[in-house]
């Protein structure tokens, strides 16, 4: 990751680039429990040391994940995971991209870093229950051991790194640092962010 975020800075730095909004994540840094989250701090840190114009932007975990989960949800009633019962302040992705079009689009935002999250922590028992009642026939969440979780994944494709880092960022949120809610959706698009339980009726298609 980052040497490909190292070709893109030098590119927009030949091509005369003025501001680079940059899709970031919370609670990133070189500590951070996920190398995935490693990664994404060091990819900022490049960003702030390339002499580039920037806002960097650390969104929690996207509500929108969840759709991941719609085959087993819609044949099974379920969804499986290793995040056990951490709160998480989820956000809609819809938010995120409108937060990156006004800091693209207005002066003031230079420099900045924005984390991005939901109105709530919310656990995945509860986004089970709110998705039961969008989608109208119940849901259940069925919390798993990390191995377990693994196996699954690669068993559904996912080359083993790939399910292994998925597990990390998963296991990171038992810290519960990711429960934080902060004011910056509302701060930028003077209005709360959209909760989960939004989400869940916006798209409870993608569920039944």
């Amino acid at each position: 990751m980052s040497d490909w975020n190292a070709s893109f800075l030098e590119c927009a730095k030949q091509s005369g680039i003025a501001h680079v909004v940059q899709l970031s994540g919370m609670n990133v840094s070189p500590s951070s429990a996920a190398a995935f989250h490693r990664q994404m701090n060091q990819c900022d840190e490049a960003l702030k040391a390339s002499g580039l114009a920037y806002t960097i932007l650390q969104p929690n975990v996207f509500n929108q994940n969840m759709l991941r989960m719609s085959e087993p949800i819609r044949k099974q009633g379920r969804f499986r995971s290793a995040v056990g019962d951490a709160q998480i302040s989820m956000i809609d992705v819809r938010d995120i991209a409108e937060v990156a079009v006004k800091t693209l689009t207005e002066e003031g935002h230079t420099r900045k870093i924005y984390v991005l999250t939901g109105p709530e922590p919310i656990t995945y028992f509860d986004v089970a229950r709110f998705l039961s009642r969008a989608v109208g026939k119940p849901i259940e969440y069925e919390a798993l051991e990390e191995e377990q979780a693994v196996g699954e994944m690669i068993r559904s494709g996912l080359p083993e790194a790939v399910a292994r880092s998925r597990v990390g960022v998963h296991r990171s949120f038992s810290s519960g640092t990711f429960a934080r809610v902060t004011g910056d959706v509302h701060h930028l698009l003077d209005r709360m962010p959209r909760s989960f339980s939004e989400f869940a009726i916006d798209y409870a298609a993608a569920f039944r």
